[in-house]
């Protein structure tokens, strides 16, 4: 998100004048409340979460959505 508001008039136009290494700050801490909160919710519901956080190869993941949705088998390992 640092390189995605990297660009002064991108910044200013999203988060206004104001200290934008603050606002990046505070926006993370907000979702990071929101994964925590989503996270309680699907453990109150019986629903599984599905973590990703780049510690997973990106085909492994995707394949992994595609059975959960039941877009595809389990692809053999």
């Amino acid at each position: 998100m640092r390189a995605r508001f990297g660009d002064p008039a991108r910044a200013r136009a999203n988060w206004g004048d104001g200290d934008h290494d603050e606002a990046l700050v505070l926006r993370l801490a907000r979702d990071e409340l929101w994964d925590a909160e989503i996270r309680r919710q699907a453990v109150a519901s019986g629903l599984p979460a599905v973590t990703v956080d780049g510690s997973r190869d990106v085909r492994d993941l995707a394949d992994d959505l595609a059975v959960r949705f039941r877009l595809a088998a389990r692809p053999p390992r």
